[in-house]
């Protein structure tokens, strides 16, 4: 019975979400660019790339902890018919002794990681899209 349960508990944790989420906007597609650049800037990123012409952004890396791990991450956002923000983010990993030369190699290794840990999507996505609500860009009920 013990067993069972146990079983239970630990498919029923849940996998970190698919970093992408999806915003409805009133405005025209420019405007709305903009208000994302301003939010992004008022939240302390800065803008790594923006292209008004081709309706998107990219923040520079930032870095987060979780745990022990250290990861970095980006934010990206395009506007086309909805407003599309995406995380891209890698993890920093310790090498072993092993793996280290003697002549300047790092000690660290950088891994794409394609899904951060639901806590840290949060700890990124919350403050956005509490800004993004003052101007009526509300993510999308149906995302697809």
């Amino acid at each position: 019975m013990g067993a069972l349960i146990l079983a239970v508990q630990f498919s029923a944790c849940p996998a970190p979400t698919r970093m992408a989420w999806k915003y409805d906007y009133p405005g025209s597609k420019s405007e709305t660019l903009d208000i994302c650049k301003t939010v992004l800037e008022d939240l302390g990123y800065s803008i790594d790339i923006y292209a008004p012409e081709s309706q998107f952004l990219v923040t520079d890396t930032r870095a987060a902890r979780y745990f022990i791990r250290q990861y970095q991450y980006s934010v990206i956002i395009g506007v086309a018919d909805q407003v599309n923000i995406y995380l891209t983010a890698s993890k920093d990993i310790f090498k072993r002794s092993s793996q280290v030369s003697l002549f300047g190699s790092t000690m660290l290794n950088s891994e794409a990681e394609d899904k951060l840990p639901k806590f840290l999507q949060d700890k990124i996505i919350f403050p956005i899209n509490a800004r993004l609500k003052l101007f009526a860009i509300e993510e999308s009920i149906n995302p697809e």
